[in-house]
């Protein structure tokens, strides 16, 4: 994909008025997408990354015009049709000479759903940087300023993208990085290129792994370049020093939501095969014969290990959700070594029943499953080695991003191998 969505985005049904906002923009070195509004606003694609929406008050036809509550309806029925229910920040503003005459935009816009909704709308005067009759520009307003103005109080949301943006720059320069050793001879740089990423692809994931998932195992070595470009990035002061709050942080994200953000991907389609992917217990092995075929224990056994201990055994069982979590080795993994699947089992339970951890057991921080705070239980001595047509039947729902699963791994491996000596004085 070579086009990138616009993080500015014009929408009126003049097109020479979107000719001198966009000149007017251009001047200040915004980049945005006129959009010419005919019968359909802006495509889920067009508005993806769109922080900023300047729209036309009146985008239907003449004949509609003087209904301003038309006019307003429409407006939000475009922003729900074309943002996602997850759209996150961005700033609505409404080309009108009347601000009062969108004093029920509010009204509408709650109508949207909450990911939808603008943090800000706010009313600007076209009249105040073109000639509304042909398009030119008649002044070079700071319309960016004003928009950075209207986000002073939102110093939160003005550190958040300049964080995008940061990232978004980072991932050019490291473009151009890869483009530059070819800048001598023009005639090599496609295969140069191409077998470029071939190197990495194999450097990162091994041979066999990257010729089965190349864009992937491209990723895994351009990853950490991209992170350590914005490690390096120097962050401004005016910036970030009043978007982060160190005390007072009753409004903040839960804990354990955050921890889920962090920590825990929810994505479709995860295949067992990966490594950290996390499948509850078939049916048929969420039972008391197979844990004592498997292991030799009952549930309450392998919950006791956990560190539960007298009635709270019988409360975690009754809530626990059982999983197998694959914890194979990456580099096992990307050279699709022969061998048997790792899984350690594990028990999401929620923290209303009290646990005491015992320190060989290994237990997560709270994480958000549905309505349900849960920790994650494994121990290393619950581990299965299962061939990939005994895990056919798993669907996994989560998976461990790398840090916790690196976590899990190092404390199954760890209390493996803890050193028993005779030391004689």
């Amino acid at each position: 994909m070579i086009g990138q969505s616009p993080r500015i985005v014009l929408i009126d049904d003049k097109m020479h008025h979107l000719h001198g906002l966009a000149k007017a923009l251009g001047k200040l070195d915004s980049a945005c997408l006129p959009f010419h509004f005919e019968d359909q606003g802006p495509s889920k694609n067009q508005l993806r990354n769109a922080r900023v929406i300047f729209c036309d008050l009146y985008l239907l036809s003449d004949s509609l015009t003087g209904d301003t509550k038309q006019q307003l309806a429409n407006i939000v029925s475009m922003l729900s049709e074309g943002l996602k229910e997850n759209h996150g920040p961005y700033v609505l503003v409404i080309w009108t000479e009347n601000p009062e005459k969108v004093d029920e935009l509010q009204g509408y816009l709650d109508n949207l759903q909450p990911g939808q909704r603008p943090i800000e709308f706010v009313c600007f005067d076209k009249n105040e940087f073109i000639d509304p009759k042909d398009g030119n520009l008649i002044a070079e307003g700071d319309l960016i300023g004003k928009i950075q103005e209207s986000l002073g109080k939102w110093s939160g949301v003005t550190a958040l993208l300049w964080w995008e943006t940061t990232v978004a720059n980072a991932a050019a320069d490291l473009a151009a990085s890869l483009w530059e050793p070819f800048d001598d001879d023009n005639s090599v740089r496609p295969e140069g290129l191409r077998q470029t990423f071939g190197k990495l692809a194999v450097g990162s994931a091994g041979d066999h792994q990257a010729r089965a998932y190349p864009g992937m195992a491209v990723n895994e070595a351009l990853a950490p370049m991209l992170s350590d470009r914005i490690e390096r990035t120097k962050f401004p002061k005016e910036v970030w020093d009043s978007a982060v709050e160190f005390d007072n942080q009753n409004q903040a994200v839960p804990t354990a939501r955050l921890n889920t953000l962090v920590h825990l991907d929810f994505i479709h389609g995860l295949s067992p095969l990966q490594r950290g992917s996390a499948s509850p217990l078939l049916a048929a092995w969420n039972t008391e014969q197979w844990f004592s075929d498997k292991f030799g224990y009952s549930q309450e056994d392998v919950l006791k290990a956990f560190g539960f201990k007298g009635t709270r055994v019988a409360d975690a069982k009754n809530d626990a959700s059982w999983h197998l979590i694959q914890i194979r080795a990456a580099c096992d993994e990307a050279q699709g070594k022969a061998g048997l699947l790792p899984f350690v089992l594990a028990a999401n339970i929620p923290t209303k029943t009290n646990d005491s951890r015992r320190p060989s057991a290994w237990v997560s921080r709270e994480f958000q499953f549905g309505e349900s705070v849960a920790k994650i239980y494994a121990h290393s001595n619950f581990v299965l080695g299962l061939n990939a047509s005994e895990v056919g039947g798993f669907r996994p729902t989560f998976r461990l991003r790398t840090s916790l699963l690196e976590s899990l791994i190092v404390a199954v491996h760890s209390h493996a191998s803890r050193p028993g000596t005779i030391d004689i004085c």
